[in-house]
């Protein structure tokens, strides 16, 4: 017997009787293998997910933090002097798994893992794997790869990384143009309102609105707070900031000499090269037999040698001349702890003393990695005294989120429920009558995220199982900043499904059932009474709304087929109860009350009101 684990489809006739495929096919690949032979890695028992975050979560936050020879950590080596360590600004410090695979294949180490222990074997066939999996679970097994997925050569990785680092100083310099044309806000404001020109601010009504903010801004200056913007432009379509007394632009606080020092600075990456010499390091990435280093080595280079440090670097020098000229008692984000946030708030602070508040802009859960820190070593700094930069109050749009800022190490007063003012339009309206639906081809809405490559798989399942649009109906709606359509599976598919233009309100409107990976649209629509699905991706699942009230689960189109036969059969039995919105509501949104920003300016009253310098 011979255990399989595919990400490409093995050689035809090489599968034998007995053989075992742990797949990490696509759908229509896995429904190509007998079904017999098929063990899906989208089903993974929770203690093999959680055993997963953990080693994830340590490996991020172990190593940087493990003195050497020397005594300094690699916190300390690449910091120049005080203040903030580089080391937050660095995309591995984010722990962010939408764009950094190793989560995602550290989960896929711990099934083969645990898939050959389970049936006793001590080797594996690994067919299609990425390079990295192969060299990580080389400890723990005898691994034959065959047809693996080699990463590009080292050389050219490093020269793009290094073209990504020129283009971004490229991008501040034509910036910082744009920037001369604008006038920059004049006098102090009690209150600075981080955002991005123009995928964040746009002129609304003759004024600046966020689409994260919503309605705060006007609470905040309901108490007599005077409140200024403070933009990064992202946008060479600035033309609508000029002539406004209301915005401050980060540009323009920097000069070309800032830009260039910060291009050219590669401390950092002299230090982390030194670093990575040290004899233990390969000990500092081992977790249960496996070698983790393989899954990080690349990310950790590559964000000394890109533009992420130089960009968070000028983002903190413009935040501190910017705040020494507007004097603000607090400034406020939405990006949580985001390096470029935490580059602001380190400004900010160095600057005028200004305390940081942060609002929560989206659903949080236990695998969605990027708002945990660890309790000692990265919120309180131990051993090296180099903390992460943290709010002084963070506001959460529901109870799971506060559990989530709360396992970080933040004391109770931190955190604050308030719900959050981007949803304040939602409502918990009574549910739809489900009998439209009965009888009729499903109407389905998938909904995509960032992660293209988890919503190809989900559209490419729905399109199997509608059986050629005979057993439903499926549109899809883009995430507003990715496009599936971009995925190159997607050409496969097109004439098969829809792609939604309209208003997130027509479509759930249209839909009988949202299908999703993960999303805050699937817990929008479960409050708004539709049915909803969700399809298991093959990596980390980031659906807060799974953790809080699991919706129905999927992970092959033929399960999908039957579930959608049944549906059309019985939709009643689909939709969700009273009961459970309102517990996805209380655990999400907090209260559908319209009433988030002003609860949100009343605890950002609150913070000012304590700090000594109130008065």
């Amino acid at each position: 017997m011979r255990l399989w684990a595919c990400w490409t489809l093995p050689p035809p006739q090489a599968l034998a009787a007995g053989d075992a495929v742990l797949s990490f096919l696509s759908p229509a690949d896995e429904a190509s293998l007998p079904a017999a032979q098929v063990v899906s890695a989208r089903r993974l028992p929770p203690a093999l997910r959680a055993e997963a975050r953990a080693a994830y979560l340590a490996a991020c936050a172990r190593p940087p933090a493990a003195p050497g020879r020397d005594g300094r950590t690699l916190r300390e080596a690449v910091c120049a002097g005080p203040g903030t360590s580089p080391w937050w600004y660095h995309p591995t410090s984010y722990r962010d798994c939408e764009s950094d695979p190793a989560f995602s294949r550290i989960i896929a180490c711990l099934a083969v893992r645990a898939e050959a222990a389970a049936r006793g074997l001590d080797a594996v066939t690994l067919c299609g794997a990425p390079e990295e999996v192969a060299l990580a679970l080389a400890p723990a097994l005898a691994v034959e790869v065959r047809s693996p997925a080699r990463r590009p050569p080292g050389a050219l990785r490093w020269l793009r990384a290094l073209a990504s680092r020129a283009k971004t100083g490229w991008d501040i310099l034509r910036g910082l143009r744009a920037a001369a044309r604008l006038r920059p806000a004049a006098g102090r404001s009690d209150v600075l309102l981080s955002g991005f020109w123009d995928w964040s601010v746009r002129v609304e009504a003759g004024g600046l609105a966020d689409r994260y903010y919503k309605a705060l801004p006007a609470e905040l200056s309901a108490r007599g707070l005077s409140l200024s913007w403070l933009l990064w432009l992202d946008s060479k379509a600035a033309g609508p900031l000029r002539g406004r007394g209301d915005a401050r632009v980060l540009q323009a606080y920097l000069g070309v000499g800032d830009v260039l020092r910060a291009t050219l600075d590669f401390r950092p990456l002299r230090a982390y090269l030194a670093w990575r010499r040290r004899p233990d390091l390969r000990g500092l990435y081992a977790h249960a037999g496996l070698d983790l280093w393989p899954l990080f080595e690349e990310r950790l280079l590559r964000g000394f040698l890109d533009g992420c440090l130089p960009r968070c670097e000028l983002a903190a020098l413009a935040a501190e001349r910017a705040c020494r000229d507007a004097a603000p008692r607090l400034l406020v984000s939405f990006l949580e702890h985001h390096p470029f946030a935490r580059a602001l708030a380190s400004g900010a602070r160095h600057g005028s003393g200004a305390a940081w508040a942060a609002t929560q802009h989206g659903s949080y859960c236990a695998e969605k990695t990027f708002c945990f820190l660890d309790p000692e070593l990265d919120f309180q700094g131990r051993p090296d005294g180099r903390a992460a930069p943290t709010p002084d109050l963070l506001l959460t749009m529901g109870e799971l989120g506060r559990r989530c800022f709360l396992s970080s190490g933040y004391p109770d007063g931190r955190v604050v429920t308030t719900g959050g003012p981007r949803f304040d339009h939602l409502r918990m309206p009574a549910a739809p009558s489900p009998s439209a639906a009965a009888g009729r081809a499903p109407r389905v809405l998938a909904v995509s995220t960032l992660d293209t490559a988890a919503d190809i798989d989900m559209v490419e399942a729905l399109v199997l199982a509608a059986d050629g649009g005979r057993g439903a109906e499926v549109r899809v709606r883009d995430h507003p900043f990715s496009r599936l359509a971009d995925q190159p599976r997607f050409a496969a598919l097109a004439g098969a499904v829809r792609l939604c233009e309209g208003s997130l309100e027509d479509d759930l409107a249209w839909a009988y059932l949202v299908v999703y990976t993960y999303s805050t649209v699937a817990e929008e629509a479960v409050l708004a009474g539709k049915p909803v699905w969700q399809w298991l991706p093959l990596g980390y699942n980031a659906s807060a709304l799974a953790e809080v009230s699991p919706p129905p689960q999927f992970a092959a189109a033929a399960e999908l087929r039957t579930a959608l036969a049944a549906f059309r059969a019985d939709p009643a039995h689909w939709a969700p109860n009273e009961a459970r919105r309102k517990s996805v509501l209380d655990a999400l949104f907090f209260r559908a009350d319209g009433q988030g920003a002003l609860r949100a300016a009343e605890a950002l009253g609150a913070l000012l009101a304590s700090r000594p310098d109130s008065k």
